[in-house]
Order: structure tokens, then sequence, then C-alpha cells
């Protein structure tokens, strides 16, 4: 009787276990029709690929550039080689926003025509100051007369070369100038007097914030922090010899009265010829602050004249000068 017990329970253990098998079985050959299962061949996935990179030449890859899916709210970034995959739910059309520090931010509408789309962005980078200088310019006449101006250099970083025009703006006195661009400095400059300002001198202008302002080609509008005025140089550099046509060999010793203002500064000398049109026939710069005289280490050319006049400039550190007045004399040999 117990040989026949133990059959029985040894039958039906294994038909359940036959149940289980044929219902594991039946499980996994279900129908996948959830629409948010991956696995379902007709779910409700939409895949967004693409990469950005720089829109100058040559192209390079942009990692950690920002990338904002609007329709759903996604972020992410760029990995190392700037591409990204976006993973949405739903055919839904809308805006994909690219944006990297040091670019200017871009954007596509996004219109599904498939299960996936790829977009490409190529990113214009935002020019960088790399010089800057806002500096006083004080020439010293005769008798006693101080004429001021004001100097502005810029220098511009863009790799993508489509700078179109550079300002100087400066909200209080309000001043906005057209900067031209000289190819012999590689700058932007301009050269401003007190009243292009409507003041009388250029004090009212010291720790003004100046801005630059640049407009590329396509009519990107940048506002850059420039520089401010440090100061203004009135003290005036006394020369004594050569001067009142004093007869000099044709490598004379320029002396000056010693200069100490209380700030760090060097000297420029210059020599021009005395007629219409002077030309610059000789100049050392940086000459030490301790400096009263030098002597040229060539002689002072004659072929077109025997007539000169010197000036010496006194600079500090900000590019801020002042100009003594002329000297002049003759040279014979």
């Amino acid at each position: 009787m117990s040989g026949q017990i133990r059959k029985t329970n040894l039958s039906f253990l294994k038909s359940v276990c036959t149940v289980l098998m044929l219902t594991v079985f039946t499980a996994c050959d279900a129908p996948r029709n959830n629409p948010l299962d991956p696995g379902n061949p007709d779910n409700n996935y939409h895949y967004l690929s693409g990469s950005v990179q720089t829109l100058s030449l040559p192209r390079r890859p942009l990692a950690s550039a920002e990338l904002n899916w609007l329709p759903d709210g996604q972020l992410l970034l760029t990995d190392a080689s700037g591409k990204f995959d976006i993973e949405t739910i739903g055919q839904k059309n809308g805006w994909l926003r690219c944006k990297r520090d040091g670019y200017i931010s871009d954007s596509v509408f996004v219109h599904w025509n498939g299960r996936r789309e790829s977009v490409t962005f190529f990113l214009n980078q935002v020019p960088i100051v790399d010089t800057a200088a806002v500096y006083s310019v004080t020439i010293n006449r005769y008798p006693d007369l101080q004429q001021q101006r004001l100097g502005i250099q810029a220098g511009l970083t863009d790799a993508d070369n489509d700078v179109d025009s550079v300002h100087v703006f400066l909200s209080s006195p309000r001043l906005r100038k057209y900067l031209t661009f000289n190819p012999n400095s590689g700058l932007y400059e301009i050269s401003l007097n007190p009243s292009d300002f409507g003041l009388a001198n250029l004090a009212a202008l010291i720790g003004k914030p100046f801005l630059l302002q640049v407009t590329d080609k396509f009519n990107h509008f940048f506002e850059l922090p420039l520089s401010n005025l440090q100061r203004i140089i009135t003290e005036e550099v006394d020369l004594e010899f050569p001067v009142n046509d004093a007869v000099t060999g044709s490598q004379p010793e320029f002396r000056w009265k010693s200069f100490t203002p209380g700030f760090r500064l060097h000297f420029r000398i210059e020599v021009f010829t005395r007629e219409i049109d002077p030309q610059l026939v000789w100049s050392l710069e940086p000459i030490p602050s301790d400096t009263t005289s030098v002597t040229p280490g060539q002689p002072i050319p004659t072929n077109q004249t025997d007539q000169f006049f010197w000036v010496l400039w006194a600079i500090d550190e900000y590019g801020n000068r002042t100009r003594s007045k002329t000297a002049s004399f003759i040279v014979q040999i």
C-alpha cells in the first residue's frame, strides 16, 4: 500500500513540474505589446543623436556642451568626442537647445520623420579680449600749455575670424566710437579728445569702466569688458641739452632733469627732422627711470637736413604717458 502511495505522489510531483515549466515557457513567449517596453518592436521610443563642434576650421569636437530637449526637459552633456544621445518617449516635435561656455548658444527645431533623427551643432566662439589698454596722453607745448588725449587699444582673438565691427562704449559720460583696425599693430585703436566726451580734460574719466562692443558678420552682438583709465600724468619732463638750436656732433649726449613723480615708469626718446613733415630718425625705448642722459649708438643721419628736434616721453606701467616740450638742435660734422 505504501509503495502505491509513493508512486502516486511521484506522479503528482511530475505533473506539477510539467505545469510550471509550461507556464514559464508560455510567459516567455507572451506578446510584448507594452508601448514602453524597449523589446516591443512597436514601442514608442524615439532617438535623437548628434554632435557639437566648432564653427571654425578645422572642426573640433566640444565636450561638456549642454543639450536641453525642451519637450520633456531632458538635460545632458556631450561626451569627450562632442557626441550626445537622447532617448525620448513619443513623437513630440520641439526645440533642442545647445550651449557651452565661451560660445554662442544655438537651437534647432526637431520635426520627427521617423523614430531616429540626427543633429549637428556648429558653435561660434565668443571673441576674447587678449589686449586691452585705456591710457592718457599729455603733450606739453610752449609756453605752458598741455594737450590731453585718450588712447584706446584692443586686441581680439576670434577663432571664427568673423568680426565685423568694434566700438568702444562708455555709459557716463556717454560715448560710443568706432575702432579702426591697425594692421601694423594688429590692434583695434582710437585716439579721443576730452571734447569727444563733452569734457575740458580727462580727469572725470579716471576709474570709469570702458566696454568693447563687437558685432560679427552674423549680426551677433557681444559686450566685453575692456579696461579703465588709471591716471593722468600732468608732470612735465624738463630737457637740458641740446636745446635752442644748440650745435652738436652727430652723436650728441641728450640730457634731462631727474623725473620722480612717485610711480613706476620708463622713458622713450625720439629725434625728428625739423621740417614741414617731420621724420623720425632715431628712437630708444625703454630707458630706465633713474636715467638722465643717453647717447645714440650710431650717428644721426644728416643726408636730408642738419636741423632736428627731440622729445622725451615718460610712460607708466599702464601706458599713461607725458611728452616733454620739443627741443631743437643742429648737427655739424
